[in-house]
């Protein structure tokens, strides 16, 4: 689980660097970005497991930052950080399939549990599709 990429996309600096210690107990390979563009030339090079993002960002919202992202891994689990609680952007959010939705202000406790379940799941699932292959490999003799 160790050698996930995980990004967290957060356009305020205290904000970011508040994210950059709560992370330092989870083991994965972190980058962290003060702007969604930034991000994104990253991923072209070097594609996320998991996404955590602010929600409200100048150059484009976490939910578009996040279809954008999603060309670039589309099993990826993403995760949004916002400060509030619009309805529309919630719905926007799990039609889009996000992991999980964090309110600020919040607990360090809570996103590094929310980062964990994320690595967890993940592994789980490309877990289950690489023993899915091996199975389709086979059943194809």
């Amino acid at each position: 689980m160790n050698n996930l990429t995980i990004y967290i996309v957060e356009d305020e600096p205290d904000i970011l660097e508040f994210l950059e210690i709560t992370c330092e107990e989870i083991e994965a390979d972190f980058h962290f970005f003060l702007s969604a563009t930034e991000a994104i030339s990253k991923m072209e090079t070097h594609p996320p497991d998991i996404v955590l993002t602010d929600y409200n960002m100048p150059e484009m919202n976490g939910i578009e930052f996040l279809k954008k992202a999603k060309d670039y891994n589309s099993f990826m689990k993403m995760i949004i950080l916002t400060g509030g609680s619009d309805l529309n952007a919630t719905i926007e959010a799990i039609r889009l399939g996000v992991f999980d939705y964090i309110l600020k202000p919040c607990p360090p406790e809570r996103i590094t549990l929310v980062l964990k379940n994320a690595q967890k799941m993940y592994s789980m699932e490309r877990l289950n599709k690489e023993l899915l292959k091996k199975l389709q490999s086979l059943a194809s003799f």
